[in-house]
């Protein structure tokens, strides 16, 4: 199955997917927790719970703080967006671990991704956040085990998770079978640019634990392009994509119809 993102789009959710439904193109979206949603009938997919402002503000409480009380008002945020899923009858959340307070992190990250330098963050305290992390994922699998709850590829360097391994000890910390891993093709790819993880790592080892997908291009530095059109290898992606995995594009709006109808052409032939 097949969803569209609206992530990547510049006017007002709403408008976006009332256009690609009236379009025939698609009846499944992926929706933002702190969008103003009033097409929970559409609502049958997928909804991100994540604050990616957070990484880049570098406050605000997230699931990995070492903060007891940051951590309980970020699992307190979102037990409130995961019971108006449950009522949209949403079967899947990805969850947004949060990251780890870091002195010029989104500078240090930009200059990672066009240089050959290497930042990293102290292992001892990555360790830290990682536990506190799983104690709050334990919290939402326990109460909510209806809802598949998914853990994304990080996206920086200050952010959960950045390699296999750290996905691999929440899964066998937290030991519930409502907790899976979601990949990013366009993380994965930073990653492996900024020297943390292999990009075909992921999946080769963290298939049979994937859930689904976020599929989008990478074009230089430019992401949210129609998959097809830049530097990710589908062909392996696909190949290595447990056969029921849930897809999401994740493509620009600029890009139009004519765009996704495009990376859903490009990927009918891998």
């Amino acid at each position: 199955m097949i969803a569209i993102s609206t992530i990547g789009c510049s006017s007002s959710p709403e408008e976006y997917t009332q256009q690609l439904y009236r379009d025939g193109l698609f009846k499944n979206f992926e929706y933002m927790a702190n969008h103003n949603i009033v097409l929970k009938d559409l609502m049958q997919l997928v909804t991100v719970c994540a604050q990616p402002d957070l990484a880049l503000s570098q406050s605000g409480a997230s699931l990995c703080s070492t903060s007891q009380h940051d951590s309980q008002n970020a699992i307190d945020q979102h037990v409130t967006h995961i019971k108006k899923m449950v009522a949209y009858k949403c079967a899947t959340i990805i969850i947004w671990p949060g990251y780890i307070p870091v002195l010029n992190g989104v500078e240090l990250h930009k200059k990672m991704l066009i240089s050959d330098e290497f930042t990293s963050v102290e292992s001892q305290k990555r360790t830290e956040h990682l536990q506190y992390l799983c104690r709050s994922l334990f919290t939402l699998c326990k109460n909510f085990p209806q809802i598949k709850f998914c853990i994304p590829t990080g996206r920086t360097f200050y952010e959960m998770p950045i390699s296999v391994q750290e996905v691999q000890w929440i899964l066998e910390d937290v030991k519930c079978a409502n907790l899976k891993y979601w990949h990013n093709t366009a993380s994965s790819f930073f990653l492996e640019k900024m020297k943390f993880e292999n990009q075909d790592s992921w999946l080769e080892i963290l298939g049979s634990h994937t859930h689904g997908v976020h599929l989008q291009d990478i074009v230089g530095q430019d992401v949210l392009c129609p998959p097809g059109t830049g530097e990710i290898k589908f062909a392996y992606v696909k190949s290595h994509l447990p056969k029921n995995a849930i897809k999401v594009l994740q493509i620009s709006q600029q890009f139009g119809a004519f765009g996704i109808q495009t990376a859903l052409d490009i990927l009918k032939i891998y």
